[in-house]
């Protein structure tokens, strides 16, 4: 009876065993991706899809249990300065964060501003945040970074610029930083400087309803990815490989641009994802 209790047992308990061994496995290897992240310092910048209230920001910052998360985007930001002549006739120019006479940055679109008001709106862009964040946060050393720019940039040739010209520049100083080709090579270029153990990546602009919307954003991309690629830095393809896309936007954005609650899980489980393949131990 004994011997027959021992043979029914055998294998079950080598099935146990090795569904045990199995499970370990599994589990170490998702605790190594974990422990990548874990109480590490992360640092996101971008627009309003990147700093609304539960964002992919904050899913990445919260499921992969980051230390600290530095958000500094700003609703309406783009890549570059801008010039721009307002409704009195007045050129305003983007600042630099540590002029003087800096005004600050705002994402208001209230009418009729005053000339303070849209010099804060012009100094909404990558460059400004990140001389920000470099000025006010000396004590928070990233260890993982992404930029997360585009939508709200202009398509015009003049605006995106050169990026295989941009690329051959070697020295930031001399980047035309007016346009989002010199200003996406400056915000990578500064990082990685100051920065230099720090893994950094660039996100893209996910799709709208928009048809035109779509068609600007593939243009800035192809600019984005050109840069991306010849400086090394890896990218994040929301634009292409999220699950938001112009056939079930109704389903994933709440205006036709920027997603709904659902959107959010969805844009972030994918950037989560991507951090998680491009971190494996």
């Amino acid at each position: 009876m004994k011997n027959i209790f021992f043979f029914l047992f055998f294998p079950a308990f080598l099935l146990l065993t090795c569904s045990s061994d199995e499970t370990k496995e599994d589990l170490k290897k998702e605790g190594s991706v974990k422990s990548v992240f874990k109480d590490k310092n992360l640092v996101t910048f971008g627009n309003s899809i990147t700093a609304a209230e539960n964002s992919w920001a904050y899913q990445a910052y919260s499921r992969l249990q980051f230390g600290n998360l530095y958000n500094g985007a700003v609703g309406g930001a783009i890549w570059s300065k801008r010039e721009r002549r307002n409704s009195n006739g007045n050129t305003i120019r983007t600042q630099n964060y540590n002029d003087p006479d800096f005004a600050g940055i705002s994402n208001s679109n209230t009418a009729n501003p005053d000339d303070l008001e849209y010099q804060k709106r012009i100094n909404n862009c990558a460059i400004v945040h990140i001389q920000k964040y470099l000025s006010e946060k000396k004590s928070l050393t990233p260890d993982f970074i992404i930029l997360s720019y585009g939508t709200n940039d202009l398509s015009s040739v003049a605006v995106m610029g050169n990026a295989e010209l941009a690329l051959q520049e070697t020295n930031l100083d001399n980047l035309d930083l007016y346009t989002m080709a010199g200003a996406i090579k400056w915000s990578i270029g500064t990082l990685q400087v100051k920065f230099p153990k720090a893994k950094l990546y660039i996100s893209f602009p996910i799709q709208a309803k928009s048809d035109g919307k779509n068609t600007d954003n593939l243009k800035k991309i192809e600019v984005i990815r050109t840069i991306c690629e010849g400086m090394s830095v890896p990218y994040f393809n929301c634009y292409a490989e999220c699950e938001i896309t112009q056939e079930n936007q109704e389903r994933f954005l709440r205006d036709g641009l920027h997603p709904n609650e659902a959107g959010k899980v969805v844009h972030g489980t994918y950037i989560i994802k991507k951090l998680k393949e491009a971190n494996k131990e």
